[in-house]
């Protein structure tokens, strides 16, 4: 009898390693974490520094008042982003600074702005040597550059993933009006250490999931609730959640 007890205990613990190896395998492949733990931005986690850079433009230079008006959001979004590590017991300091460029263009989408900055105000090829300098001179476990425009336009994130491992920059184009959510800075900067929409592209069917599991959401709406997959994907937590691996289950192959 006790035998037969001991093979049946052998016999579960081993379907539920094959099933657990089965579930990796699969997930390892999932769009939703090509990004995590990778690039210039790898963790959201210890003291990171935020460097917001205030790019004036011919037609629209910074002002003062806007200025003041988009550190104190800031302030704001730091606030929120430490909230939430501390929901997932993760230790996170935040802290931002800002700097001043002048470039004489326009914002296009030719990047003739972003290379000006490069010759003009860093001596590096790209943005994850700039990251660099400032991790090693301000010692920070980890820095973002958040490049910030008086216009209006879709603020986007440009970061690295599994897919394009010669691709090393990371960064973030966030544009500015009075209009501005106090948690402006944390979708974009959760999408630099790794985190991803959950609204549809094309009518993909992620969002669809997202609301089943994770209806509240900054990654869907505009919210102060980091959800459980994107805790783990920032690095918040090193495990997956029943919610975080149902999501990934019903939702793999569609991006």
């Amino acid at each position: 009898m006790k035998d037969r007890r001991i093979a049946r205990f052998t016999a579960v613990v081993l379907a539920l390693m094959l099933l657990l190896g089965a579930t990796n395998t699969a997930a390892a492949g999932h769009f939703a974490l090509k990004g995590r733990d990778y690039g210039p931005c790898d963790k959201l986690l210890g003291d990171t520094y935020i460097i917001l850079v205030f790019v004036s433009t011919p037609n629209h230079p910074w002002t003062k008042t806007m200025k003041d008006r988009v550190n104190e959001v800031s302030w704001s979004s730091i606030a929120i982003m430490e909230s939430e590590a501390k929901r997932y017991s993760a230790k996170l300091n935040l802290q931002f600074g800002g700097l001043d460029y002048s470039v004489p263009y326009e914002y296009s989408s030719d990047k003739r702005w972003y290379q000006y900055i490069l010759d003009n105000y860093h001596s590096s090829e790209d943005i994850a040597g700039v990251i660099d300098y400032y991790r090693g001179s301000l010692n920070q476990d980890s820095v973002a550059m958040i490049f910030l425009f008086n216009s209006w336009d879709r603020s986007y994130t440009v970061c690295t993933n599994r897919d394009y491992p010669n691709f090393s920059d990371e960064y973030c184009v966030i544009f500015c009006d009075t209009n501005m959510h106090d948690n402006y800075l944390t979708h974009e900067v959760l999408h630099l250490y790794g985190a991803i929409d959950f609204y549809d592209y094309n009518n993909e069917g992620v969002q669809r999931v997202a609301e089943k599991y994770f209806r509240n959401s900054d990654m869907l709406y505009v919210s102060h609730e980091v959800d459980e997959l994107t805790a783990y994907l920032v690095g918040w937590t090193d495990t997956l959640s029943y919610k975080a691996s149902q999501f990934l289950k019903e939702t793999d192959g569609l991006r």
